[in-house]
Formats: structure tokens, sequence, C-alpha cells
């Protein structure tokens, strides 16, 4: 194996002439620092830490800085757009990788969560509960995808994984998860890769607090900086070579966790011969000089002067002046702890084109993707039981179970309102849809269009597509009642009960489970005349009944569990949600589910569109 790391006795001076930089001109590196989680402790250095390698990366193996891609704050969708799904390995970062060209580094700073059931471990994502740990990204996942992508660079190229994390359900901050300590998940090993993984099964990984780094990142930027020649069981010859960092990884990592916290961590490392490379770190002393007489570097002589400033002018002069490649990477460190960080740019939330700009949206929050465009509302990902339980009254059995969990692994966008004949008439106008009229009298302008068939509904959604460059699509079954939910468990969105004052139905004549008799109005009534739901989606009780994606099948046996459209079954039929106008509450259920044929129109018909956020 050719590993990532070559030998060079070149400078950055000289980085463009030097075969380390020929190496390593289409190496590729994903560095991920997870620091700000919204539901457990921080991890306070993890910036600290993909800065630290990032400077390794480019100034002593030459990676060219446009190779490397940091991720801050990573979120699960983030995770997979770039290191690949379960289905699928090819994420962002197999896109960018050569085949037979480039090395790759993966490289995490964040928590690490094992889970409960299954015993196997996890990358926590920011946006994931540590107590739902199967929510976060699968370290054995990870490890199959980069071993796919090991395969596709070649067997003369090498993926090596660094993993600043444990995976004991405790961090150095506190305990993330109710039965920390409890599980020691099994961790990837094999010769196909190279990994680096902070501490053994079950032990906490801690920081170095002078340093404001990892530990485990600290020991290891000063071992690939000389320190693991140096060591007891290095050969000084001016290069660090896989076996030497290997040893030097082991011993120091528990030594420092020992000396400077009291307590134990000791790393899990690759065998040192899987690594077929070594970093030149120094020029070898000759055999004709006498070593004792040789006077002392004076390069490290200047370093033991300014290492300790917290000027970062000194720093850069040192920097700019020395062409010594180990300590121009030790003054880059220090000069980033000592650098204020800058304005984070990078949104914490998702970052999603908004016409032609980019807006930061979380959800909740509207957009509109063009003048006359439906409104459309930030759902987030989440899980849920879809179906309805055996004593919810007028539950239809048949149609309504068995009851399932359902993961929205995506964030995405539903309209805030069904829509409306303004609507459609702009797509009427642009020739991408056919007129459709309504009763005398009904009206039209903001209240939903009806008359409007299945195969209707998907003729907007692909005008919409077109006229705006982003995926419009209907809602499948699932995300339509995870939506219609918006986090409940009860019949409806406002309850056990529900009124004509919450949804237009025929309240005239039906009531629900005790809910008082109203009104029944005889028509549509104008979107959003209703409170919205907590997602802040309107009408999704009444008013029309909703198209959805879906074929039909009389039962969720086989039904697809994480939000995806059921694209088998009776596919003549296509489901409908959400109950209408003219019929009574109980059509109205976040459970009811019913069909029709794809080309059925009447006046108690309409739908409501999605748009896809992520990849």
């Amino acid at each position: 194996m050719i590993g990532l790391l070559a030998a060079s006795t070149a400078t950055p001076a000289i980085a463009a002439e030097s075969p380390l930089c020929s190496k390593n001109r289409h190496s590729q590196a994903l560095l991920i620092g997870n620091k700000d989680y919204r539901e457990t402790f921080a991890v306070p250095y993890a910036f600290n830490d993909v800065a630290a390698m990032e400077t390794f990366l480019v100034d002593r193996l030459c990676y060219r800085k446009g190779n490397i891609k940091v991720l801050k704050n990573a979120t699960f969708n983030d995770m997979r757009e770039w290191l690949g799904t379960a289905d699928d390995p090819r994420g962002r970062l197999w896109r960018k990788a050569r085949k037979g060209r480039s090395n790759v580094f993966v490289y995490y700073s964040g928590h690490g969560v094992p889970d409960a059931e299954t015993k196997k471990a996890y990358l926590l994502t920011i946006d994931t509960r540590p107590d739902n740990a199967r929510f976060g990204y699968s370290l054995d996942g990870l490890d199959k995808n980069l071993r796919a992508l090991n395969n596709h660079i070649g067997p003369r190229r090498a993926v090596t994984l660094v993993l600043d994390a444990c995976f004991s359900g405790r961090s150095a901050g506190g305990v993330l998860q109710s039965h920390s300590g409890a599980i020691r998940p099994e961790l990837p090993s094999g010769r196909d890769i190279i990994r680096f993984t902070a501490s053994g099964a079950g032990q906490l990984a801690f920081w170095n607090e002078k340093r404001k780094l990892g530990l485990f990142t600290s020991v290891f930027l000063d071992g690939v900086s000389g320190e693991a020649d140096k060591a007891e069981k290095g050969n000084r010859d001016g290069k660090v070579s896989g076996r030497e960092l290997v040893a030097y990884l082991t011993e120091e990592v528990s030594y420092r966790a020992s000396s400077l916290i009291g307590k134990s961590q000791t790393p899990t490392v690759p065998e040192g011969e899987t690594l077929g490379w070594e970093i030149t770190v120094a020029p070898a002393q000759s055999a004709k000089r006498d070593p004792v007489r040789t006077a002392p570097d004076p390069a490290a002589r200047e370093w033991a002067d300014v290492k300790g400033t917290k000027s970062i002018a000194v720093l850069e002069a040192f920097r700019n002046k020395t062409t010594d490649p180990v300590y121009r990477a030790l003054a880059d460190e220090r000069i980033a702890l000592l650098r204020p960080p800058a304005p984070e740019n990078r949104c914490s939330e998702l970052l999603i084109a908004i016409g032609t700009d980019e807006k930061c949206l979380k959800p909740g929050d509207v957009f509109e993707d063009c003048k006359g465009c439906p409104k459309m509302v930030v759902v987030p990902a989440g899980t849920f039981t879809m179906g309805s339980p055996a004593n919810e009254p007028e539950r239809i059995d048949y149609y309504e179970g068995p009851q399932h969990r359902v993961t929205i692994w995506r964030t995405f966008a539903a309209g805030k309102f069904e829509v409306t004949f303004n609507e459609w008439d702009a797509c009427v106008s642009d020739g991408g849809c056919e007129r459709r009229s309504e009763d005398q009298g009904w009206g039209r302008g903001q209240r939903p269009v009806i008359k409007v068939s299945w195969d209707d509904a998907k003729a907007y959604v692909s005008w919409l597509s077109l006229k705006t460059g982003k995926t419009y699509r209907l809602l499948s079954e699932a995300e339509w009642e995870y939506a219609a939910r918006a986090g409940t468990k009860t019949p409806f969105s406002t309850g056990r009960m529900i009124t004509t004052d919450q949804a237009n139905f025929n309240g005239e004549y039906y009531s629900y489970n005790g809910s008082p008799k109203g009104l029944w109005r005889g028509s549509t009534t104008t979107v959003g005349s209703f409170p919205a739901n907590g997602f802040g989606l309107h009408d999704m009780h009444g008013n029309v009944t909703e198209w959805v994606e879906d074929c039909w099948n009389p039962k969720y046996s086989g039904a697809p569990k994480d939000g995806s459209s059921w694209t088998s079954g009776d596919c003549s039929r296509r489901v409908l949600r959400g109950g209408s106008w003219a019929q009574g509450p109980a059509y109205g259920r976040s459970a009811t589910r019913y069909f029709y044929e794809p080309v059925t129109r009447d006046d108690s018909k309409g739908f409501r569109v999605a748009r896809t956020l992520t990849p």
C-alpha cells in the first residue's frame, strides 16, 4: 500500500517541485468538527482540531487547500451528502476523489455514541439526540463506504480515517446517555483502510486544555511533526515512519491522559506495518559529523524563544523567516490557537437556494421561490408512528394499520396552504396546466383549486419545478401524515376532538368523539382561514382532500419506513388524505386514508405541494 503520507525532504517553499506535492496533488480531505450540539454538551475545541489538522495537511503533506473540505457543526444530512448513505457510498467526497490519483483523509472531532439496542457505534451529528443514536451517522456505515471508496481509488492509493471521538455514551463534559458506560461497541477493524480512534471501546476521549485541542489530536500532530522519531521507540533518522507513529501514539496518549488529567485513555491504532509511508521531518545527521559537537539547530533555538508568545505578529515573522517545515507547522498551529475565530458564515441550519439567492432557514420558516409561487414551510426531519391505534374512534381497521414507525430522514418543505386558484391560474397562463372551473358562487382567488385530478396535480408540480429550477413534487403519504400530526399522536393535531372553528368540514350533521356540532359552510373556504398546526401548516384537516404521490395499498404491511412514496401496489388508484368541506370530521383525521383513480375530478379534491431541500 502506498499510503496517504509519503516521504519528502522538500520544504513548503519549494513544495511545487517536490515528490510529495506530486503525490498529493489530487488527494482529498474531509475534516469534520462538531462543536455546538443542540441536545447535549459542546465539544469546545472541535473547531481548533480541524483548523490544526488543515494546517498539517497543507504545510506538511502538501495538500492543496481547495481539496480540503471543512465541515463545522455537521448535520446528519451534511454527513450523508459528503460520505454517502447506507445504500450508496458515492457522496461528494467520492465524486471529488480521482481513481488512481487521490489519497483520501477523513478526520472527525466530536461526540460518538453507542446504540443500546444494536450495540453499534455512531457519530453524533449536531441535530441528533444522544439517546437516539441510530439517527446519527453509523460508524459501520462510514467504514463500509470508505472501504468502497478505497476500492474505487485503487490499490496504490489509501484512505485514512482519524476519529478524535469516544463511543462510551459519556464525554469529558458530562454524561450523554442514560445508559452511559454500559455498552462497549465493537469498532470496525481491518487492513483495508488506515484507522485511528482516540480511545478504546468504553473509554472517554479527553481534551488538552492547555493547547485547546483534543488530547489525541494534539499527540497525533506532535508525533507526525517529529516527536515520534525522537521518542524511545524512534530511530532518530529524521523521518517519522508508520511504525514509529503507532508506537508513539500508544504510549504518549496514555501517558498524557494519566499525567495531565489523571484518567485512562488508550487509542485504537492500526498495525504499524500497514502504514506504507513516512514523513521527513529534518535532514538525517551525517555519519561523518559528531552530533555532540554539532551546533544546535537555529530553527529549534528560535522556536524555543517564541513558542510561548501570545503575539501573532511575532509568530508570523518567525514562520516567514524559517524554512523548516516542522517549525512552520508548529507556528501555524500556535497562530491558529491565538487568532480569534473568524465570523461564522456557514449556516448552522439549512442553506437553501430560494429563487436566485441562498437563505439560511430553520424548521417553521416560510419562503417563496417566485412571485405567485406557493408559500412553503420548512418541515423538520423526525420519527413518528404512522397509522391509528386500535382504540381510535371511527378507525377503518383494515386501511389504517398496522401502526409502524417511520423516520423522515431529510428536512423538506410543504405548502403552507393547499394550492389555490391564483397559483393554478399562473400555471394555466404559462401553458403548464388546463383551466379548471368552479361552481357558480364558490369564488376563485385564494380558495383551494378544485376539480383537479392526480394527473393535474402532477402536471402542476412539473411546471413549478421547470419554472423555479427546484425539485417540487407531491408529498408522500408518510410525509403528509407526519406533517398533519405535527408531533401529535391524537386523531387530529388539535387533539382528540375538533370543531368547525378549527377546520372546514360538515359540522352540522356530524361530530367526532364528543366534539360539539357546528357549521356546515357548504363550500371551500379561503386557505389559511383556520389556525395552523404545530409545523405552521393550514387546512391539513378539511377544506379539500389532498392528492399524494403514493399508489394504493390497503394496509401498511411492507410500507416504506423512510418517508418515501410507496410506488408499488395498485397504481391505477392513488391515495388522498385530509378530508374535505363536504365530509364529517372523521374523514379529516391524521390517519384517515382513501383512494380514487388518478383521473378523478370533483369539487372536494385538491392538493398541496412539497419541495425537496437536501440531496
